[in-house]
């Protein structure tokens, strides 16, 4: 028993950490894909409000502030209430970056003799490509 509940319960936590952070990864993905229709079908909106309106919006599970939401093409300025970047039919991209730091409990490197295993603090980048829709 002495030897295996360690191990266990190390098993256990690793097992849970995984699965928040999993859990963020979808949560990532499923938010990005809303964020490029929502963008496409509202090209002419700034930068700006998009991202406050984004943020608003994010499932429960996120944290806002650990997520970096970057438009390509940019719009920062209207000119007669459209977007001159975002014509329809353009191609645009939404990249979301998420910091996974408030979803992790355990440390980021474990040192197991001259082996050192490393959980990332950062979910990789998810780049969603959509085409300006008529509005």
């Amino acid at each position: 028993m002495a030897l295996y509940l360690p191990l266990t319960l190390g098993f256990g936590l690793v097992c849970l950490q995984l699965a928040l952070v999993f859990f963020a990864y979808l949560s990532v993905l499923n938010a990005s894909r809303d964020v490029g229709r929502w963008v496409a079908v509202h090209p002419h909106t700034l930068d700006a409000t998009t991202t406050a309106t984004i943020r608003s919006r994010l499932p429960s599970g996120l944290n806002s502030g650990a997520l970096a939401i970057t438009i390509s093409p940019s719009c920062t300025a209207l000119v007669n209430n459209k977007c001159t970047n975002r014509p329809v039919g353009a191609r645009m991209a939404v990249t979301m970056n998420y910091d996974l730091s408030p979803h992790l409990f355990l440390p980021t490197s474990f040192r197991l003799g001259d082996m050192t295993v490393g959980l990332p603090t950062t979910l990789p980048a998810y780049t969603l490509n959509m085409a300006v829709e008529p509005s």
